[in-house]
């Protein structure tokens, strides 16, 4: 009997010993993980859906109304596209802007380092509607109060190079009521209106054709037409000054 036990004694001495299971490591599920949260991230931020849910509603904060898209997408690194625009300022319900579409291509980048620079924008039959009754009220009170919002004044002017800017089929109006309730209306369109280089301190080469049309109370229509193709020179803060044709 001590001969078996000293027999399978040695046996299990000289067995080799289990060898220990390693742990699977959690990085690979961790970092996965991470890069999906990065991807749906990006896809939610670059999404039409984000655009006009979370950054027109800020625009149209900024401008004094509500700002809307019927489509909206875009490239955060390098262009918007919007179109059937509507902007309604406060304490209005008729749109004092509208527009079938907007493009934008920018660099993100340059943005960021303080520059707005933008290769291209274009804007398709923009439509502007004033108007000003005879209790001395307008529909652009509330945009002129947002504008005229004090600010941070020690900034400098905005840096601004806009390659290219094209305006085509604009119509605006200005409708002023007097005080016995007649209305006079001048109106203007821009069939082309096109910018080239708008930037601090450059000169900007701008064409356009336009034609302006004034209706008075009596119902009395004066219209003329023009073209204009020159260039303006722009100072520091983009106010123009000097244009030659």
């Amino acid at each position: 009997m001590n001969l078996f036990f000293s027999i399978n004694s040695r046996l299990m001495a000289d067995a080799p010993a289990p060898t220990p299971q390693k742990k699977k490591s959690k990085w690979p599920f961790l970092l996965g993980g991470v890069a999906a949260l990065l991807v749906a991230g990006w896809l939610f931020v670059s999404s039409g859906f984000f655009l006009r849910t979370f950054v027109l509603p800020k625009a149209g904060e900024a401008l004094g109304g509500e700002l809307q898209a019927g489509e909206a997408g875009w490239s955060p690194l390098s262009s918007v596209r919007l179109a059937k625009l509507r902007f309604v300022p406060s304490g209005q319900t008729e749109p004092l802007f509208t527009a079938e579409e907007f493009n934008v291509e920018h660099n993100l980048f340059a943005i960021i380092g303080g520059t707005i620079q933008l290769s291209k924008v274009s804007l398709a039959k923009p439509v502007i509607r004033l108007a000003k009754g005879a209790d001395g009220k307008a529909n652009y009170d509330a945009v002129i109060a947002q504008l005229n919002a004090p600010g941070d004044t020690s900034a400098g002017p905005a840096q601004v190079n806009i390659a290219n800017i094209i305006v085509s089929g604009a119509d605006f109006s200005m409708t002023t009521t007097t005080a016995d309730g007649q209305a006079e209306t001048l109106a203007v369109q821009l069939p082309e209106l096109t910018i080239n280089r708008l930037a601090n301190g450059q000169p900007a080469q701008v064409k356009l054709t336009t034609a302006l049309q004034s209706i008075a109370p009596s119902g009395q229509t004066i219209g003329a037409t023009g073209e204009f193709s020159g260039t303006t020179q722009l100072g520091a803060d983009l106010a123009p000054g000097q244009t030659t044709a």
